[in-house]
Parts: structure tokens; sequence; C-alpha cells
């Protein structure tokens, strides 16, 4: 059994989860609603980003290989849609190709393949007054 995530008492969120991968998808959504943290799954960029528009989400986890757009464009145009929302960067590619946004302190990268103690480590590092 894993390290149990933050408890739903501890932390109100709707986290918006991009992620192409279907069971990556249904990982992520199943361990944050275990977590007691809502989420909103999209499967590309384009969709996302209109709800993003739509609902004040507390974090966004953005797989980087979207089909129709790359993950860290979506980050960039979220960004300019909530200055302050926690972004994870879901990646397998190089790290340094995205060095310019990892000087946002609340952009965070988690490294595929990634566990459930990892997603909450970066989700508790995120934590300003969001996540």
């Amino acid at each position: 059994m894993s390290e149990p995530g933050p408890g739903s008492a501890e932390i109100k969120a709707h986290v918006l989860i991009v992620e192409d991968e279907v069971v990556v998808g249904i990982f992520l959504r199943l361990v944050l609603a275990d977590a007691g943290i809502h989420t909103s799954v999209f499967h590309s960029g384009q969709p996302a980003l209109e709800a993003a528009r739509a609902v004040a989400f507390s974090a966004a986890i953005i797989d980087i290989g979207l089909p129709d757009m790359p993950g860290d464009e979506l980050a960039r145009q979220l960004r300019a849609l909530h200055p302050r929302l926690p972004i994870i960067l879901a990646t397998g590619y190089d790290l340094n190709l995205f060095a310019p946004l990892l000087r946002d302190r609340l952009v965070r990268v988690l490294e595929k393949p990634y566990d459930e103690p990892q997603l909450f480590e970066q989700l508790r590092a995120l934590r300003q007054p969001a996540v």
C-alpha cells in the first residue's frame, strides 16, 4: 500500500488533468478522488483550456505529449489565464527542454513513470494557498 495522500479535511481542491493516455487519466482521477480531491479530466489541450476559462481550478496536471498542442504550450496559456495556478508537467522528456517554465515557482515537473507518492510530493511542494 502506498503512502496516503492529503485527506479531504486537509485539502479542498479541483484539479485539472490533461492526459491523452486514458489509463493514466483514470489512475490520476482515482488516486486524487481517494484523497478527496475533485478532478476534471481532458485528453487534449483545447477542451482543457476552454474549461479553464470557465472554472477556477486549484492546480493542473498536464502531460507534455498531447495530441493537439504541446503540454508546455498549454501550461503557458493557462499561466496567462491564471497567473497563480500551480502546474505539474508530466513528462519523460529531458527536463532541460522546460527550463524557462521551471523558473516559475508554481511549475513542477513529474518525471514519467511516476507513482502515487511522487504525485502527492509534487502537489504538496506546490501548495501555496491553492492545492
